[in-house]
């Protein structure tokens, strides 16, 4: 169990909110996982899975609550959705029950459950709502998600956060598909919006464009969360970050309308950086050496912004690859011991079954 925990007491309210809520929060140093999915050999042993958690001293579990047409799904059951959700929803399919499932051994063991949530990338919203617009490949195409403008999505994401937190989960992991790419926003619904608040049309080269996309989009970020709590008080939200935000802050608002110190203002719980050193050694072309390098500026950036129980490090322990193909221990073991020197939360990913907890990452003091 953690030993250090941080009290904490904010003022939340939504944008233009008619009443403000104060709520005392309780951060702790999360030990996760995130699983995708559920491998099948634990469908009828949950008890074991959640007491092997514990025992490996995991605190926090991450769980997949979406199903989006391309996803396995949990336990390798039938799958009766195209796409849809694993809690009880009128908005969506329902492929069965997952929360109702686990949270009753995760209690047994004391683990905290947060609700891993896809936003603008969920399928079945892609298929019923607007999509965003962006300029690609010489054209005004469609973009990645739906329209956060468009009111019937936002009011579709809304009540989807809003059946979440009929459930008794800890908090609710926002995916990393929130976003505005550098070229998205050109829908008239957004183009008119900025119009009016400007008295300009959008521009790559000005910095107004980008600052609005981030305003709007942390904006309705912070209404999902105050729908949430209005039922269910207790949830925390922990936003993904990219792993080039905490040390490009520019870039992190361009390319994606993301800044750590605009979700700060807003009193977010944790933030879950990606600092999966196999995808940065590849994208960055950079050996494992200067990979470490890189994770430790970025928490060393990080630390300056944030209290060390609200930075959550979400390492890589697998390939993200059709196979799932297991990553070497031995850096592994080096990454944690990086995190291990800011007092950080450790999240493994993606996490698949219970041998990937073979590692130093949750062993106590440094490996």
């Amino acid at each position: 169990m953690l030993k250090h925990l941080v009290t904490v007491c904010f003022i939340f309210c939504s944008i233009g909110a008619h009443a403000i809520t104060i709520v005392e929060s309780f951060y702790y140093k999360i030990n996760g996982v995130q699983i995708f999915n559920f491998d099948k050999e634990y469908r009828y042993n949950l008890d074991n899975y959640f007491s092997s958690l514990k025992s490996s001293n995991v605190n926090t579990i991450f769980v997949r609550v979406f199903q989006n047409s391309t996803d396995r799904v949990h336990f390798d059951e039938q799958n009766k959705c195209a796409s849809g959700v694993y809690f009880k929803s009128k908005i969506a399919c329902n492929v069965f029950d997952l929360l109702d499932l686990i949270i009753p051994y995760a209690k047994k063991y004391d683990i905290k459950v947060f609700a891993w949530m896809a936003t603008r990338s969920l399928s079945f919203l892609k298929e019923t709502h607007k999509l965003e617009l962006e300029f690609r490949n010489g054209n005004i195409q469609n973009g990645y998600g739906v329209n956060i403008f468009d009111k019937d999505a936002r009011n579709s994401l809304i009540e989807l956060f809003r059946e979440l937190a009929m459930y008794d989960i800890d908090g609710i992991l926002i995916q990393d598909d929130f976003i505005l790419r550098m070229n998205e926003g050109l829908s008239d619904l957004s183009k008119t919006r900025y119009y009016v608040d400007y008295g300009k049309l959008p521009d790559n080269k000005d910095d107004d464009w980008f600052k609005w996309k981030l305003s709007n989009l942390s904006g309705f970020l912070d209404k999902l969360r105050y729908e949430t709590k209005k039922i269910n008080p207790k949830i925390k939200f922990a936003v993904n970050i990219y792993y080039e935000t905490p040390v490009y802050p520019e870039k992190g608002l361009k390319w994606y309308a993301q800044s750590i110190e605009q979700y700060k203002k807003l009193d977010f719980s944790y933030f879950a950086v990606m600092a999966y050193h196999e995808q940065i050694m590849g994208e960055l072309k950079i050996n494992f050496q200067d990979t470490l390098s890189y994770l430790n500026e970025m928490l060393n950036k990080m630390s300056k912004m944030l209290l060390p129980e609200n930075i959550v490090v979400k390492i890589q322990v697998r390939e993200f690859n059709n196979e799932k193909t297991k990553i070497s221990k031995y850096r592994i073991d080096k990454v944690c011991e990086l995190i291990k020197n800011y007092n950080a939360g450790i999240v493994l990913v993606p996490f698949e079954n219970l041998s990937d907890l073979k590692n130093n990452c949750f062993s106590e003091g440094k490996i």
